[in-house]
């Protein structure tokens, strides 16, 4: 019964809307009793078990019992075979997803580069940016590579400090990173900053002419039909190129399918699949272990993962904001959650390992 009324889905389109809701109220009453999957825009429904994949349904109320959590979805085979939305949250609703920006910003850098507005990630940032910004010596020996794997070389301690906080909140946020000193050889150790992924976006800006959201809009929301964003903006000039992008669920599944794709939408290339490559290759011999996830390292700007002796990579985001893509199991896995004020529960590692519960521990293993 199930695999005939969900053809009869599959063929549903915005003129017949009361037939797709009819179809729900079957597949909610089906013989294999697998939940419903309201209608999204753009995207081919599937059923789990048409995927493969085992049985979802005590996935709403696992995610509803979580506090914080605001969304999940899940793709495979390029089909949506599940979403839901939490604690007032809606599928139209923008989440501001935090560090998945440091990847949208990558994938920019790829376009950049293919269109020829950077020359190579080897030149040194000094090349592209303005001449308000006066780099020392040692800074100018920092290259494009050097931000996009997190090794610029600047005395930061975002990880255990709080230094994303000092910089954001202060009156001149480019300044208050120029004047921190390079401990470290550029090039030479992994150290997380997010004002140095910024920095790579004032790059991109000033490489391609165009402020950050623009650009972005142009060259990859636009060609993977995303049509609403917000972005927010450190100063007068510069949208934060480290964080604070917001996105519909949906939508960030879509660039998570881009990335599985290689990026490649409905067969048109959008950022070149060796830059997508080269974004998912680690840039490190050590993997750390957080809680449920275990052996990951960083690549450049996406975060790579050794699951079950197969290689998967995700966007991470503050809190709990994840885009995880599995190219062997053909899987992208979104969830976002509230992230202000964590403290409240116990700090964004509550959180994120909630969400890393619901990824590692609960949808990958249903799925074959």
């Amino acid at each position: 019964m199930l695999s005939v009324v969900w053809l009869v889905c599959m063929k549903v389109t915005k003129a017949n809307f009361i037939a797709v809701m009819s179809c729900a109220v079957l597949l909610a009453c089906s013989e294999d009793d697998e939940p419903a999957i309201a209608p999204a825009e753009g995207w081919e429904l599937a059923s789990p078990s048409s995927q493969n994949i085992e049985d979802l349904s005590g996935l709403d109320a696992k995610a509803s019992a979580l506090a914080r959590l605001t969304s999940v979805a899940v793709v495979r085979n390029g089909k949506l075979v599940y979403h839901s939305y939490h604690n007032g949250y809606k599928q139209d609703s923008l989440h501001d997803v935090r560090s998945v920006t440091k990847s949208v910003v990558g994938l920019l850098v790829g376009k950049a580069l293919e269109d020829g507005a950077i020359g190579s990630i080897d030149d040194p940032i000094d090349f592209y940016l303005p001449d308000e910004f006066s780099l020392n010596e040692k800074q100018k020996e920092i290259t494009i590579h050097h931000l996009l794997n997190m090794s610029g070389g600047f005395q930061w301690n975002e990880t255990n400090g709080n230094a994303y906080n000092e910089w954001v909140l202060s009156e001149d946020p480019m300044q208050f990173l120029l004047d921190k000193p390079i401990v470290n050889t550029p090039g030479s150790t992994y150290n997380y900053n997010s004002a140095a992924v910024h920095l790579l976006g004032v790059v991109l800006a000033n490489a391609t002419g165009s402020n950050l959201k623009d650009y972005a809009q142009s060259v990859l929301f636009d060609k993977i039909e995303i049509p609403q964003t917000q972005w927010e903006s450190v100063d007068e000039t510069y949208f934060n190129g480290g964080s604070g992008i917001r996105l519909r669920t949906l939508d960030l599944a879509r660039i998570g399918q881009l990335v599985l794709n290689g990026g490649t939408f409905k067969g048109e290339s959008v950022v070149p699949v060796e830059w997508v490559n080269f974004m998912t290759t680690p840039a490190y011999s050590w993997t750390l272990d957080y809680g449920f996830f275990r052996d990951y390292t960083y690549g450049n700007l996406f975060w790579v993962h050794e699951y079950e002796g197969e290689t998967n990579y995700l966007a991470w985001g503050y809190g709990g904001q994840f885009i995880y893509i599995s190219p062997p199991k053909n899987l992208v896995i979104v969830t976002t959650t509230n992230w202000i004020a964590l403290s409240e529960i116990g700090g964004p590692g509550v959180s994120e390992q909630q969400a890393f519960d619901l990824i590692l521990n609960y949808i990958l293993p249903r799925v074959k």
